[in-house]
This record gives structure tokens, sequence and C-alpha cells, in this order.
């Protein structure tokens, strides 16, 4: 009887420990292209801003940013959940801005990795916040309201 309730226990935890995994990937899956991009763009940019500073990981840090940067190209293919909202007179030029706006963060990207790789953290840290000065601008004219 105690061999058979320990048993059922441990098929119990282990049903329950793969139960949310199942769910998030089911979850994850629903997730537009452009919402999961700019999620992984947002936690490497946490990563980087909390060790820009430190020069042992400078090689970690240009990783980051060629993983930040290609995901910006491929948000920068995608359209704007607000999209589909716009007038279709309105649809071109709403692109047309995104795209300008993604193409500028490209741009300071670019700048980004020439500093990191110059070993200039103060420049590095000053791009960070102009970017992110960008994302603010961006996600306050192109993100969708919830």
């Amino acid at each position: 009887m105690m061999h058979s309730t320990l048993i059922l226990c441990a098929l119990s935890t282990l049903v329950l420990g793969f139960l949310p995994n199942v769910f998030a990937t089911v979850a994850e899956e629903d997730v537009p292209a452009v919402v999961q991009n700019m999620r992984d763009i947002n936690k490497g940019f946490r990563t980087l801003r909390r060790q820009i500073d430190d020069t042992d990981q400078k090689d970690e840090n240009l990783k980051l940013i060629a993983q930040i940067r290609a995901d910006l190209v491929a948000a920068s293919k995608e359209e704007p959940l607000k999209t589909p909202e716009l007038p279709a007179s309105e649809r071109d030029a709403f692109l047309k801005g995104y795209r300008q706006l993604m193409d500028s963060v490209l741009a300071e990207m670019d700048k980004l990795k020439a500093a990191v790789s110059a070993g200039n953290n103060a420049e590095a840290k000053s791009l960070l916040r102009q970017i992110n000065e960008l994302k603010k601008q961006g996600h306050g004219k192109y993100q969708k309201e919830e």
C-alpha cells in the first residue's frame, strides 16, 4: 500500500511538472512573430544594460548585439499589430515610418557594436540610452494598446 502511494505521488509530481511546459509551448506558438522578436530584443537589451560596464563581458556583449540586431531586422520586416486597426489610406505611411525608425535603431546598433569593440564603455552606455529613447518613441507610436 505504501509502495503504491509513493509511486502515485511520484507520477503525479512528474505529470504536474510537465504541464506548465506544455501550456507554455502552446501559448508561445500563438504569439505573432513581431511580438516574439520584440520580446527577444527587450531581453537582450536588459542583459546588455546589466553587463555593459564589465570589460570581461566584451565578447558576450558583441554576441548579444549581433543577436539583438538580427531580431531587429526580423521585426522590421513584420508589421506592427496596430497596422490592421488603421484605415487603409494610412497604412503605407505608418509602415514607412515604422521601418524608418527601425533603420534608425539598426544604425545606432552599428555604432554600439563599434563602441563595444573599441572598449569605449561610456560611449556604449550613451548609445544604449539613445536606443532606449528610440524604443520609447516607437512603442508610443507603433505599439498596439492593450
